[in-house]
């Protein structure tokens, strides 16, 4: 019979050890780097296949994100908007799309906007979602798979490259549920980057119509 003070030691050993990590151990050296820089500023092209409709659509502009949950998403290639979230609301602003016409800007509680999953990819908090699985693909491609609904919305699967010697993440593609697909590259990265809390804030322009959303 094992003694008590043999198992009293077993149990010490076993809670001492460290747990292993989730996470990959190169996506940790991203994680620690952008956790570090804090912020980040970066030119994106996005191709989304609509299912639906059976169409491609490409459009490109830039992303600017603080951590853990501001994010300016402007698209000024394609068809114009600008996502705005400072943690608490997200903003999502249309612009005219000619003379004479109005703008229109949906205002959404940060906690339940279903869009979250491609800003947390691109600004390196995979710890931070509890609900992801995420697993090797190859050696600097990873599988992110939501375990249930929430800030991955429709998203069903998605996946992630990354620059092993600059430890940067470079592309997110995102597989919906229905068959959408985007697919995010990121070019002209700046970790650190000058961004200040006030350009997380939207200020609604005139000729705007502005809509609460669900």
């Amino acid at each position: 019979m094992i003694s008590l003070a043999v198992l009293c030691n077993l149990l010490f050993a076993i809670a001492a050890k460290p747990a292993p990590s989730p996470l990959p151990a190169l996506l940790q050296e991203v994680e620690e780097k952008y956790k570090a820089a804090n912020t980040l500023s970066a030119e994106f092209s996005q191709t989304q296949y609509l299912a639906v409709l059976e169409q491609t659509r490409k459009s490109g502009g830039m992303i600017r994100i603080k951590r853990p949950d501001k994010v300016v998403w402007d698209t000024s290639e394609g068809e114009l908007s600008r996502l705005i979230s400072n943690g608490v609301t997200v903003w999502l602003y249309t612009p005219p799309f000619a003379e004479g016409e109005r703008g229109q800007v949906m205002k959404y509680m940060a906690s339940g906007y279903q869009s979250r999953l491609a800003p947390a990819l691109l600004a390196g908090s995979f710890s931070a979602a509890k609900d992801l699985l995420i697993e090797a693909k190859t050696a600097t491609e990873f599988v992110v798979t939501p375990r249930k609904k929430g800030l991955a919305g429709t998203v069903r699967r998605a996946e992630l490259v990354i620059d092993p010697e600059q430890k940067l993440i470079r592309r997110v593609i995102l597989e919906h549920e229905g068959g959408n697909r985007a697919e995010i590259n990121l070019l002209q990265i700046k970790l650190g980057a000058n961004v200040t809390d006030d350009e997380f804030n939207f200020k609604t322009p005139g000729g705007t119509d502005e809509v609460d959303g669900k």
